[in-house]
C-alpha cells in the first residue's frame, strides 16, 4: 500500500470557505465512494489566511499557500492515477476529473512513506497489545512504558477500562470503546 500526500491550492475565483465547502460536501464524498483503489482518505483543511510563521523562523512561503492537505493510502500510486483500475466505471473518472478541474486550481502530490519515532512504535505496540483479549505481560507494559504504567494500571483497574489477570493487563470492552484516548494519557 501507498500513501499520497496531495497538496491543493483553490482554483482562481473562489473564495476559502467555498473551495473548504466544495472539497468536503462534494469532493471528498464522490472520492471515497467510487475511487475503489482508497483506503483511507483524510482531508485537512487549512487556515485562512494563512498565520504568520515568522516568529517560528519560516520565512519561505509558497504564494498563496495551500487550501487542502490531503492523505491517501491506495493499493499502489500507478493504480490510483490509472482510471481503469481506480474506478469501476469510466463516468464516474469522468466526473471525478470535471470536478476536480472545477475548483482545484494548483496540485502536488507526493508518495510518502510514514516513520514513527521510537516513542510512538512503543505507543503503537502497546496500544495493539493491550487490545488484544491476551493483553500484554505487566513486565513488558512497564518496560515499555517505564514506572510511571503502575499508576495508569491501578488507575485503569479501578475505573473498571483495564483488567488485570495474574501477569496480563489487558483493556475491558468498556475501555476498548476509549482506549486511543486512555493510551494516549500513558504516553
Amino acid at each position: 500500500m501507498d500513501k499520497l500526500m496531495l497538496f491543493f491550492q483553490r482554483r482562481d475565483g473562489l473564495s476559502s470557505s467555498e473551495f473548504h465547502r466544495h472539497y468536503l460536501e462534494t469532493h471528498a464524498p464522490m472520492a471515497t465512494a467510487w475511487a475503489r483503489v482508497i483506503h483511507r482518505y483524510v482531508v485537512n483543511l487549512t487556515d485562512q489566511p494563512p498565520q504568520p510563521l515568522d516568529s517560528l523562523g519560516f520565512t519561505d512561503r509558497t504564494e498563496g499557500g495551500f487550501d487542502a492537505i490531503t492523505e491517501a493510502w491506495v493499493d499502489s500510486v500507478p493504480d490510483f492515477f490509472d482510471d481503469r483500475k481506480c474506478f469501476a466505471d469510466p463516468e464516474q473518472a469522468r466526473k471525478m476529473a470535471a470536478d476536480h478541474h472545477s475548483f482545484i486550481g494548483t496540485m502536488h502530490g507526493y508518495r510518502v512513506s510514514e516513520e514513527l519515532t521510537e516513542n510512538e512504535r512503543r505507543h503503537e505496540l502497546v496500544f495493539l497489545r493491550l487490545r488484544q483479549t491476551s493483553g500484554i505481560h505487566y513486565e513488558d507494559l512497564l518496560r515499555l512504558c517505564g514506572e510511571e504504567a503502575v499508576g495508569w494500571i491501578e488507575h485503569g483497574v479501578n475505573e473498571g477500562w483495564l483488567q488485570r489477570d495474574g501477569s496480563r493487563v489487558a483493556f475491558t470492552p468498556a475501555g476498548f470503546l476509549v482506549s486511543s484516548e486512555l493510551i494516549s494519557q500513558l504516553f
